[in-house]
């Protein structure tokens, strides 16, 4: 780092020391197919939250009643 003249590389590697020493860091599992499923994954997560959001909209349920059926629903996507 005292080879950089540049205060703008100084800045951003010493930023990036920082998050190593601070942060912990999560690394997704080597699967050919990882990506497919995060990505249906959040998908799914996105459809199901708009369905219980429109319920609320249209005022069929309580928040809480969606929420609670929104975990049920994902547990049994899931199996958890």
């Amino acid at each position: 780092m005292e080879q950089l003249s540049n205060p703008m590389y100084v800045s951003l590697y010493e930023t990036y020391l920082k998050m190593q020493e601070s942060y912990t860091f999560y690394y997704a599992p080597q699967m050919e197919n990882y990506l497919d499923l995060e990505t249906r994954f959040e998908n799914l997560s996105r459809l199901k939250l708009m369905a219980g959001r429109a319920q609320y909209q249209k005022g069929s349920s309580t928040a809480e009643e969606l929420v609670w059926d929104t975990l049920d629903s994902f547990k049994l996507d899931y199996g958890t």
